[in-house]
């Protein structure tokens, strides 16, 4: 009696006789080659024949080096689950019309999957791939799974184009990984994935939910050019930058009440260059993140009152935007905060402004453990010379509450030097105006500009009240003179 494969899918006789397995799944690298070829074509011939069999069974198959599928249509579900290909795997511009598993496959060589496509969903979950995996220009109908695989060559997927869900979670690329022009038009997913090498993401266009959170970049990566304005979902939190992450003109969402970018709990190596050049940050968050480092160039922002701000103020005060992490106005400040010392370091002198303008704003708004006179305070530095930035503000000022005081010394009545004696100056409110009374309202609208004549023009108060409006008017254009001294030493000091 002949004995069988001891693989209880499998029928084959054993090979040798006195071996416990067929020889396709007879792990002996040095097994008959052509034995193993004819086998394989007969064995994969029958199952695709027979109408009973709706899977083409090749598990934990061992595969001789002269194995190839080059041009290969399979029209039923091929199962390589535990296959092991000793040295390369070759499936070029193969087609698979039906589901491919291929769980914990092992390539000791390279994966050429070029020009392939697959109809149904492909599982490789813990695939290994010792050389290369050349995927570009495949063509993925359905959900694929690569999860935890790991691929010590480099990795080419450029051009593929995924119709459906991908799932790169957990794996590991320890070679150059290229998914340049690739198109996602569902779900991307590379969670916890990691990339020792370069990683290439240029002028691909992500459509669905799109995660690269707690993904580690090693070396140098790039999204330049890439497309995720049409992404469900872009969450970039915790991801982690060894070298340099490139987003120059990466178009991100930027529809109202849309989907939001994270950037969150960002975090690179001090010697690392994450870069976003003619970018839209419209939705971006970078909140929990230390973006002081992080180079911004020629970025538009969203917009608050004419002035550039941060998506997480907006969200903050929004009741139809959705956000994952709390919103407090104090973790706002410190991230405008970050924002101004970065782009004053570059010499963006004016959006460097506007980021500290909303850093106090939120200061302000935030505010509740500070007393109600440090609250007054910065709503006075507001309103007088917005937190610094404007020196033309105070300047209006002086010359909006001049015409006031004015009006408030004729009507108090002051002395004023006239030749060798003094005149009194008094008028009373009525119809029509008293003769003089324009020269000497002239006379009182520039006492009260030289700051109550501390500045300039002396003139006498014969009353307390008086006495206290001339105090008023001191303190006020002196207040306001000391703005416009600090917005203008802000300014020339950038």
């Amino acid at each position: 009696m002949v004995a069988t494969c001891e693989l209880s899918h499998c029928n084959l006789d054993s090979y040798p006789l006195n071996n416990l397995r067929c020889i396709l799944h007879d792990t002996d690298p040095h097994k008959d080659p052509d034995k193993f070829q004819a086998v394989l074509a007969d064995e994969i011939s029958r199952q695709e024949e027979d109408s009973e069999l709706t899977v083409i069974e090749l598990q934990s198959t061992t595969f001789l080096p002269q194995t190839d599928f080059t041009n290969r249509v399979f029209r039923k579900s091929i199962n390589m689950n535990f296959s092991h290909f000793l040295r390369d795997a070759n499936f070029t511009n193969a087609k698979f019309e039906d589901t491919v598993f291929g769980v914990n496959i092992l390539v000791n060589g390279d994966a050429d999957f070029q020009g392939a496509s697959f109809e149904r969903s492909v599982v490789f979950r813990q695939m290994k791939v010792s050389g290369r995996l050349n995927c570009s220009d495949t063509s993925w109908g359905a959900e694929a799974e690569f999860s935890s695989a790991s691929f010590a060559g480099g990795v080419n997927f450029s051009s593929a184009k995924f119709n459906d869900r991908v799932n790169f979670s957990f794996a590991t690329f320890n070679t150059a990984a290229s998914f340049f022009n690739s198109c996602f038009s569902g779900d991307a997913n590379f969670t916890l994935a990691t990339f020792d090498s370069d990683a290439y993401f240029a002028r691909a266009t992500f459509s669905g939910e799109t995660r690269f959170n707690s993904t580690r970049f090693s070396d140098e990566t790039n999204f330049r050019d890439a497309d995720l304005s049409k992404a469900s979902q872009v969450d970039f939190s915790s991801v982690s930058v060894g070298t340099s992450l490139d987003f120059s003109r990466t178009q991100f969402p930027t529809e109202n009440h849309g989907p939001n970018v994270a950037f969150r709990y960002l975090e690179s190596d001090s010697s690392a260059k994450v870069r976003f050049e003619s970018v839209s940050l419209i939705r971006v968050s970078f909140l929990y993140s230390d973006i002081s480092p992080l180079q911004f160039v020629g970025c538009t922002w969203p917009k608050i009152s004419g002035r550039n701000a941060v998506y997480d103020e907006i969200a903050l005060y929004d009741p139809k935007e959705i956000h994952e992490v709390v919103l407090e106005p104090q973790l706002i400040a410190d991230q405008y905060r970050q924002l101004r010392l970065n782009l004053e370091a570059s010499k963006q002198e004016v959006e460097a402004g506007d980021f500290y303008i909303r850093q106090m704003e939120m200061r302000r708004r935030g505010s509740d453990s500070f007393s109600m006179v440090y609250r007054f305070l910065l709503f006075g530095y507001r309103s007088v010379a917005m937190y610094g930035e404007s020196y033309v503000r105070p300047v209006l000022l002086i010359f909006a509450i001049a015409p006031v005081f004015g009006l408030l010394y004729i009507l108090g009545g002051f002395y004023v030097p006239d030749g060798t004696s003094v005149r009194e100056i008094k008028y009373e409110l009525g119809w029509p105006p008293s003769v003089g009374v324009l020269q000497d309202y002239f006379r009182a609208n520039v006492h009260a500009l030289t700051a109550g004549g501390f500045l300039g023009t002396k003139l006498v108060t014969p009353s307390w009240w008086v006495t206290g409006i001339r105090f008023l008017n001191m303190l006020f254009d002196t207040l306001l003179l000391a703005a416009f001294i600090i917005a203008i030493r802000r300014n020339f000091h950038r």
